[in-house]
């Protein structure tokens, strides 16, 4: 399997890792993303209880898909090197992996607040606050990565050229803007349409590198037919 037989492979199932979570938290009414967010203790613990079912089915997911996401970035740095500005990929690398580490730690920190909260534990404010400052790092440098990625990007037609400015134009300030608005009507709508960016990004890479795959093959074809 070629590096770009990977990447494909990774970024489908990224995709499909996100959209398994949204759906369980549409159906269930229980978000990861609620425990991203400052509130007392005892409410805090009160949710982390009340969800405990479906948000530890969402963490096992979501530790797959920063498994997924991570190899993405790995391999789309690898398939960029050799031909793109190796100082911005780096810039994608570290942003995309840090992002990672902090997601994976995330992770842990609610599943130890959720154990704790079970055995009557009393959580501390200042746990959550920094709970809600390491998550909203882990997203900024998430949008960091794919708006650095923009840069690096030589788009040979026009659906690559719409692909690398909405990274800049459309994914930075809908991230960035959700955290600023969250508490009101128009956070809602950036709080979906970031995901919306999210699912749709993978899903690009993995059509792009098929069909780089699928060219790449129908070259080889053609030269093994012509000797």
């Amino acid at each position: 399997m070629s590096k770009s037989q990977q990447l494909v492979f990774t970024s489908l199932a990224s995709g499909i890792m996100l959209i398994s979570m949204i759906g369980i938290s549409l159906v269930t009414g229980v978000s990861q993303q609620t425990f991203e967010w400052f509130m007392p203790p005892s409410a805090y613990a009160a949710q982390l209880i009340e969800g405990a079912g479906p948000l530890r089915t969402i963490i096992g997911l979501d530790n797959i898909f920063i498994a997924c996401y991570s190899m993405t970035v790995f391999l789309l740095v690898q398939v960029l090197w050799q031909h793109h500005a190796r100082n911005l990929l780096l810039l994608v690398l570290v942003s995309g992996l840090a992002g990672g580490v902090l997601d994976f730690l995330e992770n842990h920190h609610i599943l130890s607040m959720l154990t704790m909260a079970e055995m009557n534990e009393p959580l501390n404010a200042q746990d959550i606050q920094w709970q809600m400052v390491f998550s909203m790092l882990k997203w900024h440098l998430a949008y960091f990565a794919f708006f650095a990625l923009a840069f690096t990007i030589r788009p040979s037609n026009k659906f690559e050229r719409l692909f690398r400015w909405s990274l800049v134009l459309i994914q930075l300030p809908v991230g960035v803007f959700y955290y600023v608005e969250a508490p009101t009507p128009m956070g809602e709508v950036l709080f979906y349409w970031r995901y919306l960016n999210l699912v749709s990004g993978f899903l690009v890479f993995a059509y792009l590198f098929s069909r780089e795959t699928a060219e790449r093959q129908s070259r080889l074809n053609a030269l093994q037919t012509a000797g």
